[in-house]
C-alpha cells in the first residue's frame, strides 16, 4: 500500500486541496458561500463555461488567447470532514490490479490530501448489510493509521450500496464530503439513497470503479460465467453480437449513472484501474473539480 505514495507522488499531492460544492460559489447551480464565520474566500480553479452561468465570472483573458470559455470558481477555506466510503465486496476482486486495490490506493491518495490540508477523514468499508466506519484521522501524519486501517481489510460479500447509504444517513453525525468509492454492480437500485446525500445536506461524489476488461471483454465461444457474489454460474455461448450487447448494457450502466449524478449535484468519477492512480488523483480530479491546487 505504501507504494503508492512515492516521494514524487507525496510532493505533488501536497500541492493540492479538495473543493467542497458547500463551500464552493458554483456558478451553475446560484449556490452560495457558506454563512459560517471563519476563514476566506479566495480563489479556486477554472472550468469549462456552460449554459446558465454568468458571464460576469467568465475569464476573457483566457477567451482571448484560446477562444474558449471558462468561468472562474472560488471557495472559503474551512475544516471538512471526508468519509470515503470504499466497496468492499467480492466484485470488487476483479481486475489486475484488483478494483478494491486500486480503491484503497486511491483512498490513501486522496485521504493525504485532506489530512495535510487540516481536514479529517473517515474510512469507512461496505459489503451485504456491514458499514465499518473509522474514528476521525487529524493530520498529517494520521496517513500511517489512515494506511493501516484500509490494510485491514479483503473483499467479501456483496455489493449492497442502498443499504449502506440508509444505514450512514442513519448514523453520520455530522454534515461533510462524501467519496463513495464502488464499481455500483448492484441487483438492487440505490439512486435514491445517493440523491438523499444531497438532499441532507452532504457533498457527495462517486469514484465509478472498473476494470477495462469490464468494459470491454476479450471472450468469445462457449464460456463459463460465475458469480463471485452469488456464487451462480452459467454456461453461454458468446458471439460478436453478445458482446456487442454486452458493451452496450455497460455504456448505459455508466451513462446512467452520470447523468444520475449530475441531476443530483453529485460529481461522477470514472477511474479504469489500467489508469495509475497518480494520473487519476493529479488529471482526472482535479479537471473534474474534486481537487484543486493552492
Amino acid at each position: 500500500m505504501t507504494a503508492i505514495l512515492t516521494e514524487p507522488f507525496l510532493k505533488k499531492l501536497k500541492t493540492l486541496s479538495f473543493i467542497t460544492k458547500k463551500y464552493m460559489i458554483s456558478r451553475r447551480e446560484g449556490r452560495k458561500i457558506s454563512r459560517r464565520t471563519g476563514g476566506s474566500i479566495e480563489f479556486a480553479d477554472y472550468r469549462k463555461y456552460s449554459s446558465g452561468d454568468e458571464f460576469r465570472y467568465v475569464d476573457w483573458n483566457i477567451y482571448g488567447r484560446s477562444e474558449k470559455l471558462f468561468v472562474k470558481e472560488f471557495c472559503r477555506e474551512e475544516e471538512l470532514l471526508i468519509y470515503f466510503i470504499i466497496d468492499q465486496s467480492m466484485s470488487m476482486s476483479v481486475g489486475a490490479p484488483p478494483k478494491f486495490f486500486y480503491a484503497q490506493q486511491l483512498a490513501a491518495a486522496l485521504s493525504f490530501i485532506g489530512l495535510t490540508t487540516e481536514s479529517r477523514v473517515k474510512i469507512a468499508y461496505f459489503h451485504d448489510n456491514h458499514l465499518n466506519i473509522s474514528p476521525d484521522f487529524f493530520g498529517g501524519r494520521s496517513i500511517y493509521k489512515v494506511l493501516e486501517t484500509l490494510e485491514k481489510s479483503a473483499p467479501a460479500g456483496a455489493t449492497r450500496i442502498a443499504d449502506t447509504l440508509s444505514r450512514f444517513l442513519r448514523t453520520a453525525r455530522q454534515k461533510g464530503l462524501v467519496v463513495i468509492i464502488s464499481d455500483l454492480l448492484d441487483e438492487v437500485d440505490s439512486h435514491k439513497q445517493v440523491a438523499e446525500l444531497a438532499v441532507r445536506g452532504f457533498d457527495a461524489a462517486i469514484i465509478h470503479t472498473l476494470a477495462p476488461e469490464e468494459l470491454n471483454p476479450a471472450v468469445s465461444g462457449q464460456v463459463r460465467l460465475y458469480d463471485i457474489e452469488t456464487n451462480q454460474m452459467k454456461q453461454i455461448y458468446i458471439t460478436e453480437k453478445e458482446l456487442e450487447m454486452y458493451r452496450k448494457e455497460m455504456e448505459g450502466l455508466c451513462e446512467k449513472w452520470r447523468q444520475f449524478c449530475l441531476r443530483h449535484h453529485t460529481r461522477y468519477y470514472q477511474a479504469i484501474t489500467s489508469e495509475s492512480v497518480e494520473a487519476f488523483t493529479i488529471k482526472f480530479l482535479r479537471q473534474g473539480g474534486l481537487v484543486r491546487r493552492h
